[in-house]
This record gives C-alpha cells, sequence and structure tokens, in this order.
C-alpha cells in the first residue's frame, strides 16, 4: 500500500511516500522566515498535488493538531484547511487525521521516563560560552530511534518533522494489518 504522510508545521514540513516498509520519496520543506502564511500555504498545496499526481497514494495520513498556545492554533487551522481541500480535490478521499500521541502509542514509542532523558541527552551543539549545549532525549528521539531500527535509516534529530511524516504511514500500515 502506498501512503502520504504529512506532519505539517508553521516553520518545517515533512512529507513522506511509504510503499509498504519502503521509503519511495522524502522531502523536509523549511520556510524562509520572510515568507507569508499565504506562501508557506501555496507551497504545502503544490507539494501535495505533486505527490498525488506522482506516487497516487491510497491514503494521506496527517498529524492532528495538538494545539498548546492559540495563535499557533490559527496558523495551523489553515495549514489543515489547505492540506484537507486539496487531498479531497485530487482524490476525493478524506485525509486522516492522527493525534502524534495516537500514531506513536500504535508503533509502541513512548514517552522517555526522567532517567532516560537524561542519561540519554546528547550534544547539539555549543552555546556562545563555548559549552555544550544539551538535547533532553524526548518522544522525538525515541521515535527518530524507532524508525531508523525499523527501516535502517540513519536520521537524525533534526529531521524529526520528516521522520513523523514518515511514523504516521508506518502507524496506518500497522493498524491495517
Amino acid at each position: 500500500m502506498i501512503r502520504l504522510g504529512i506532519d505539517s508545521s508553521k516553520h518545517k514540513t515533512g512529507f513522506a511516500i511509504l510503499r509498504d516498509e519502503k521509503i519511495v520519496y522524502k522531502h523536509l520543506e523549511e520556510f524562509d522566515k520572510k515568507m507569508s502564511i499565504g506562501e508557506h500555504l501555496n507551497v504545502i498545496r503544490l507539494k501535495i498535488i505533486w505527490c498525488i499526481a506522482r506516487f497516487k497514494p491510497e491514503s494521506v495520513v496527517v498529524e492532528d493538531l495538538n494545539i498548546q498556545h492559540m495563535s499557533a492554533a490559527r496558523v495551523m487551522f489553515l495549514y489543515h484547511g489547505v492540506i484537507k481541500e486539496c487531498v479531497w480535490s485530487k482524490t476525493k478521499k478524506d485525509a486522516i487525521y492522527v493525534v502524534n500521541s495516537e500514531w506513536r502509542k500504535v508503533l509502541g514509542i513512548k514517552n522517555p521516563s526522567k532517567d532516560e532523558k537524561i542519561s540519554k541527552a546528547f550534544q547539539v551543539g555549543k552555546k556562545k560560552n563555548g559549552t555544550p549545549k544539551m538535547q533532553e532525549y524526548d518522544v522525538k528521539c525515541a521515535t527518530i530511534e524507532y524508525v531508523n531500527s525499523r527501516l535502517g535509516t540513519e536520521f537524525k534529530y533534526e529531521d524529526n518533522d520528516l521522520v513523523d511524516a514518515i511514523g504516521l504511514c508506518l502507524s496506518q500500515n500497522d493498524q491495517s494489518k
């Protein structure tokens, strides 16, 4: 089965096409901070149209909104409206929306314990004063670790939006078994 996974956000959007357990296309769209929301939406719309025309996915899986701030909610409602309209107009099917905690649960990915967060922390760069800048091991890290192990990939922390798009597809594959 061919699936298109989309993890959209204000700054980056991950797109992944999986044919069963194989990644056949992946793309991380990083938006220039100078771009307007309208420009972001147009880029997303064009990428979805291209993905559907090129790969003809049987389903489109989108990470559903998990909003903590109203300002982010307004923007994400626009993104999801464009995604919904675009998928429907090109496939005559609704996209499948799944909250991140739900698709991770299907894959058996859990939030790390407090001990794991600290013991598996890793360096992501250096601060201005030269000391290491550390990243706590979080659910994004656990997801990357899971995808890398399952698919034999080597994604890094900065690929987390792309990995989430892949995880969305994998969770739908597992649910349909």
